[in-house]
């Protein structure tokens, strides 16, 4: 164990990282943004958005082992909007789905994908940039079953 201390402060020391770490790794921030509503375009407030990783494409050729992720929680404000943000560690695209649910709607799963060509902003020292996604979600009224 005190060998496996003295290995990860040299290495930390020489900026190499473990693949568990995720000092020194590449990172991008990932902004999604939008709205829902109804068919006929009034926004739904307090509908629930959720944002869940699917895939990512890594900085480099290793794919390091890394758990998908629950990107983000939402809820719409009174207008319908909704916007989250989250820095990404090791990925330089990705593909998300995004669950919408609200009571007396359908249900609605979308995906989508950012890529490196989006970045925009980074710094050239690890910093990817930041890539903006807007969302457009309409959302049906159930049918009611007893009908």
């Amino acid at each position: 164990m005190k060998l496996s201390r003295i290995f990860t402060a040299l290495m930390a020391a020489v900026g190499t990282q473990l693949p568990s770490c995720e000092y020194g790794a590449e990172y991008a921030v990932f902004k999604n943004y939008g709205v829902v509503c109804d068919e006929n375009g009034k926004g739904i407030r307090d509908a629930r958005v959720d944002i869940d990783e699917v895939d990512y494409e890594p900085v480099d050729s290793v794919r390091y082992e890394r758990t998908r992720e629950h990107y983000a929680t939402e809820y719409t404000d009174r207008y319908g909007e909704f916007e989250s943000e989250k820095e990404i560690y090791g990925a330089k695209s990705m593909t998300c789905r995004i669950i919408t649910t609200k009571q007396g709607y359908e249900p609605d799963t979308n995906y989508f994908r950012v890529s490196a060509s989006e970045f925009i902003g980074g710094n050239g020292d690890r910093d990817e940039g930041t890539a903006t996604k807007k969302h457009i979600i309409i959302l049906k009224k159930e049918i009611d079953k007893d009908e």
